[in-house]
């Protein structure tokens, strides 16, 4: 049985963009906070 679609450089393209797409906002939330070593003064 054969699928319903045709994979074609233009699908593997854009499925290679949208990868790379997710791992960029993947990465942006790895990003830890800087922490602060001294106690704030009121």
């Amino acid at each position: 049985m054969k699928p319903p679609y045709y994979v074609t450089t233009e699908i593997l393209n854009l499925i290679s963009l949208i990868s790379e797409k997710v791992g960029e906002v993947k990465s942006a939330h790895l990003t830890k906070p800087l922490t602060e070593l001294r106690k704030k003064i009121e």
